[in-house]
């Protein structure tokens, strides 16, 4: 999923902002039939990794998450009206292959604009909750601090995909948009 706020709002980049941002994705990362299992925020949009038990529940989910983050967004930026450019994109996953492609893109997505140090998981991601790392630093989480992510439930996102080489935290991801 792909969340592009509108042109002339601020860079998500920052503390303040990926602070709330964080805090809206711990509220609303399982609703039950709806799951955000990784995330990343970039300058002017979210990258979102999401489960649905269906299309209903993905339009439900998507737009409840959206209000959370964009009622968030305007109290930090003490403003009102829509935060977001449009409708979210989506795209369906069906291989092993695209869901690892995909996990690279969101969790490594920064290393396409930003400068990250060598062996460092994005810190505007969920990339320390991902387990899936051929080299990741340790982290040690906060155990009293709820995580902005859940669990996979899909048998693609849980397991499948691992059947392939773990991702390098330095990878560089493909342009998928």
């Amino acid at each position: 999923m792909t969340l592009r706020t509108k042109p002339e709002l601020g860079n998500l980049r920052k503390k303040q902002t990926h602070r709330v941002i964080r805090r809206a994705l711990v509220e609303g990362c399982d609703t039950g039939t709806f799951r955000i299992c990784h995330y990343s925020v970039q300058r002017h949009k979210l990258l979102l990794l999401v489960e649905a038990d269906g299309r209903d529940a993905l339009s439900r989910g998507m737009q409840g998450i959206s209000v959370r983050i964009a009622k968030a967004l305007n109290r930090v930026w003490e403003r009102n009206g829509s935060v977001f450019a449009d409708r979210y994109a989506t795209e369906p996953i069906k291989t092993s292959a695209a869901m690892r492609a995909n996990l690279v893109y969101v969790l490594n997505h920064a290393r396409l604009r930003e400068r990250l140090a060598p062996d460092a998981i994005d810190p505007y991601s969920s990339g320390q909750y991902f387990s899936g790392w051929s080299n990741a630093p340790v982290l040690h989480l906060d155990p009293d601090e709820r995580a902005p992510v859940t669990a996979a439930r899909t048998r693609l996102l849980k397991t499948t995909w691992r059947k392939l080489p773990h991702i390098d935290v330095n990878e560089r991801p493909e342009e998928l948009d």
